[in-house]
């Protein structure tokens, strides 16, 4: 055909996608701040869980008894809850649609939940290394994410982030 103008493999405009590099990075910089927020809010959980069911473990060896498991296990319950969710929100962004809403439901569960928890969570901190930041005890910073480096490789390249 004459006349007609050369396509890349990606079937879009070199001269546009050097133009959207600098939003590629921002959205991508968004996301490992929503996965990092959501590695916090899962460990803010467990932490959580651990300090209720400590504290009544204590109390109950130091011999108080008006405390007892049946006024525990609400709060844990809500605790639990909220944990899925977290597990829901960190894995739909890390595992996608279907991943969040199967860890999440399988996070509901008391003993599985923890076990689900902390495999959400390694996903997270696999992901957040995968871009250069090292996940410490309670995640990884904003200010950390902030401190990438931005080049017009890592906006290029946005596509493998993607799933494919």
């Amino acid at each position: 055909m004459r006349g007609a103008t050369a396509w890349d493999e990606y079937d879009a405009d070199p001269a546009a996608s050097n133009a959207s590099a600098a939003g590629g990075t921002r959205a991508k910089r968004e996301r490992l701040k929503r996965v990092a927020g959501g590695q916090r809010w899962v460990i803010a959980a467990v932490l959580a869980q651990v300090a209720l069911w400590g504290c009544w473990f204590v109390l109950t060896a130091f011999g108080n008894t008006r405390g007892g498991p049946d006024q525990v296990y609400p709060l844990s319950f809500v605790i639990g809850l909220g944990g899925a969710v977290c597990v829901f929100r960190l894995a739909h962004e890390t595992r996608g649609a279907l991943g969040g809403y199967l860890y999440g439901l399988a996070a509901a569960v008391p003993v599985i939940g923890l076990i689900v928890t902390l495999l959400v969570n390694t996903y997270a901190s696999e992901e957040l290394k995968k871009h250069g930041l090292t996940p410490g005890f309670f995640g990884v910073s904003d200010v950390q994410i902030d401190a990438l480096r931005t080049s017009e490789f890592d906006a290029a390249t946005d596509f493998e982030d993607e799933g494919w």
